[in-house]
């Protein structure tokens, strides 16, 4: 049997722990990116903020558009206490999001008792 020296010991848990960190701020950000809503009619773009939140915009002709998700919060892997915006109703609503798969988002927006959730698929940006 071979004794593994202090040395090696600290060398292997220094690069496991590299490791981890960044299999962790992957997992983190796989909201990033560009999905497509549910009908197919608009492109929806995903990014982090300098605070630590995500937003969305609507991604029409090749140039940002309006702003529909924001103060969206990541914690253990969940997403909540964001808000999104309905065009239809010209409003807010409270919103969290979560993962159907790698590939579909499920987006909810609330209201008091009532709540309705959208899937959008990721596009291959």
């Amino acid at each position: 049997m071979k004794i593994i020296t202090k040395e090696q010991l600290i060398f292997l848990l220094f690069f496991l722990g590299i490791g981890l960190c960044i299999c962790s701020a992957q997992e983190s950000d796989k909201l990033l990116g560009t999905w497509i809503n549910d009908d197919h009619s608009h492109e929806i773009k995903f990014h982090k903020t300098e605070d630590g939140t995500y937003e969305a915009f609507l991604w029409e002709k090749g140039k940002n558009g309006k702003k529909i998700i924001k103060e969206l919060q990541s914690q253990d892997g969940e997403y909540n206490n964001g808000k999104v915006y309905s065009p239809k109703n010209e409003t807010w609503f409270d919103c969290s999001v979560s993962f159907k798969n790698d590939n579909t988002l499920l987006v909810t927006g609330k209201k008091g008792w009532f709540s309705r959730t959208k899937e959008w698929t990721r596009t291959n940006d």
